[in-house]
């Protein structure tokens, strides 16, 4: 209500007050000795003190409107909707406009992005302005386009299409599974809206079909896919996939790199579902590191010359559900089926080459002496003995190869082989086990071990399970992806048999990184004021003279032995409880630093690895142990 409203309330109350005092003789002075009559004091009309407008914060689309509400407070506390009697403004009408019109006052529309304030006014009381955000109005679908634009596969062969969406904002998105797929000959080729396989189009029979993809009123043009008769080579001169980009399981955190080999190809573009990765134009393309909602993308890469192009099936990347890059239970083998064992446990060997070679080449062999002096010699493939009912041997080795024949198997630089190390001390029905899988000679073949024990433990240790699933090519060039470059020549000096260590490489002795620590011992020396007459600095690569020094040994592998007050001069810790103070994120850092252990631990199970001698300080490496040992599973891999 205005104040002119309430003004003509108030005179009709007075009026009518002063019209009931007169009928009751009151006015003026009656008679003599009359009591002269009493005057009612005249109340103020209650004054606008302040004005609200609510919402107190809008954001609004442009196009969109916005209704706005006043709200004035009087000087006696009460309150009156003002919207349709204020004067309304917008200290931005390029942004929005606010209406003073009858019918629709308070009501703002969006007129560009950006914010204005909103203001109402009544004479010289005034709101404070309230926000209005005005965003772009949501973008519109434009264009689809369909990827690859062209594609040839033989009959009975599949090829993954990728729908990619283009917005009025200029903006783009994968909209593979959200839009409808359509063949023009499903007599050719078949294409997918099921879930989990939308774009994926099945090859029925030679021909061509167009591939499109629909999305409300926007269609993409055709792709074409060719289906040749099964045999039939491409056209003489375009490059020829001979190995396909193979799907890749990693850890939140790791990397995936993807591979493709192909004859005649001069050049490569890589794509994420169906959008080209900037600067992703080799054979080999490295990822960065993979997040959860990386999960089911499709990487394709396109190989050409002057003569055409090929496109590769499409590789799925997918994510290890098991945080600490562990296996699924079904890697190790039906385990309820194991024998019990006679003598101290059993082992049991699980061939996880991902079908590359059958159980009869890929062979264990043990050899040892229990305490009572026994000799054990045994040799098996899978395929003849898949367990073995182990006697108790001390400081054994047990070796793992891959090769045609029995005969064929030995530890040269020309064979596929590797080795854990184990103990099994006590003494029956009180046994206890003690082993690892090491890298701290070489990488020659994938191993992992699963233990299981009497009191309870269950533990596993050796390469994570994406390792295991890749191929043995992609292992080496991921590696050397990972590794500094001066660490090639631990990858390729014995490739394709095996990755050494760098002392076994240019690292050692006369090597070409011979002084590759060199400046940094120097530091750790002189920050710790090591006595060099009691510790000499370690020779290439890290030979320390006195082989009881585990914590120096292991803070110059992991690069954290160079802060001052860490080391006495004679080389041991000063704090006793470093290790548990250094968590394993705050090795190799920076180098120098032993980047071949590291890889190691990165794609270890749980990020355990025995990398270098002295691994074990602090409890990083993959040594485990139990009392009452059951089973150990050894899974070799390619």
């Amino acid at each position: 209500m205005s104040n002119l409203g309430r003004f003509a309330l108030f005179g009709t109350w007075v009026m009518a007050a002063a019209l009931t005092l007169s009928a009751c003789g009151g006015g003026h002075n009656g008679g003599s000795g009359g009591t002269p009559s009493s005057t009612t004091p005249v109340v103020p009309a209650p004054a606008l003190v302040s004005i609200a407008v609510t919402p107190a914060t809008a954001t609004v689309r442009t196009g969109a409107t916005q209704q706005f509400t006043a709200t004035g407070t009087y000087s006696d506390k009460s309150t009156q909707v003002l919207t349709a009697s204020v004067t309304w403004s917008s200290s931005n009408t390029a942004i929005a406009t606010i209406s003073g019109a009858s019918g629709s006052q308070g009501l703002a529309t969006a007129v560009g992005a950006g914010s204005t304030s909103i203001v109402a006014a009544d004479g010289a009381i005034a709101s404070p302005g309230v926000p209005l955000t005005v965003t772009a109005a949501a973008p519109t679908l434009v264009s689809i386009a369909v990827t690859p634009a062209a594609a040839s596969v033989a009959t009975g062969a599949t090829q993954q299409f990728v729908a990619t969406g283009t917005y009025s904002d200029h903006s783009t998105k994968t909209l593979t599974t959200s839009v409808m797929w359509s063949s023009s000959n499903a007599a050719v080729a078949s294409i997918s809206n099921t879930s989990g396989s939308q774009g994926l189009a099945a090859a029925v029979s030679a021909g061509s079909a167009s591939i499109i993809a629909i999305q409300g009123s926007v269609m993409s043009p055709g792709a074409t896919l060719t289906v040749t008769a099964a045999g039939t080579m491409p056209p003489s001169g375009v490059p020829t996939i001979k190995i396909q980009p193979a799907a890749q399981t990693v850890t939140v955190g790791q990397h995936a790199l993807f591979d493709v080999i192909a004859t005649g190809a001069s050049t490569y573009q890589w794509f994420e579902n169906g959008t080209a990765i900037s600067g992703a134009t080799s054979a080999s393309y490295y990822t960065p590191a993979i997040q959860s909602t990386d999960a089911g993308t499709l990487f394709t890469v396109v190989v050409g010359n002057s003569l055409g192009h090929v496109t590769s099936s499409a590789a799925a990347l997918s994510i290890n559900p098991a945080a600490d890059g562990g296996p699924p239970a079904n890697f190790w083998g039906n385990t309820a089926a194991l024998p019990a064992a006679a003598q101290s446990m059993t082992f049991s060997f699980v061939n996880q080459t991902n079908g590359v070679y059958p159980d009869s080449q890929v062979f264990w062999s043990v050899q040892g002496h229990t305490a009572g002096g026994t000799q054990v010699n045994e040799v098996h493939s899978i395929a003849d003995q898949p367990t073995y009912d182990m006697p108790p041997l001390t400081s054994a080795r047990m070796y793992f190869y891959i090769a045609p024949n029995a005969s064929g198997i030995n530890n040269g630089s020309t064979s596929y082989y590797d080795f854990i190390e184990f103990n099994i001390g006590g003494a029956a029905g009180n046994y206890n086990f003690n082993g690892d899988t090491t890298r701290v000679d070489a990488f020659g073949l994938k191993t992992a071990v699963r233990l299981v024990c009497a009191d309870g433990t269950d533990l596993a240790r050796g390469e994570d399970y994406g390792t295991f699933l890749e191929d043995r090519s992609i292992t080496f060039l991921k590696y050397l992806a990972e590794v500094p470059a001066l660490f090639a020549s631990t990858a390729t000096q014995n490739a394709p048999y095996r990755i050494v260590n760098p002392g076994a490489a240019d690292f050692g002795p006369g090597g070409a990184n011979a002084g590759y620590y060199q400046s940094y011992l120097d530091l750790v020396w002189a920050n710790n004021n090591i006595d060099k007459t009691i510790v000499p600095e370690p020779t290439p690569f890290l030979n320390l003279a006195n082989g009881n020094l585990n914590d120096l040994s292991a803070a110059l592998n992991r690069h954290v032995a160079d802060k001052p007050g860490t080391f006495t001069t004679a080389g041991k810790l000063v704090n006793p409880n470093f290790w548990s103070t250094m968590p394993s994120s705050t090795f190799y850092r920076a180098g120098p630093a032993n980047y071949y252990a590291e890889y190691w631990h990165t794609h270890g199970i749980g990020g355990y690895a025995y990398g270098f001698p002295y691994d074990d300080v602090g409890g990083h490496s993959s040594d485990i142990g139990c009392g009452k040992p059951t089973y150990l599973v050894v899974a070799i891999g390619w």
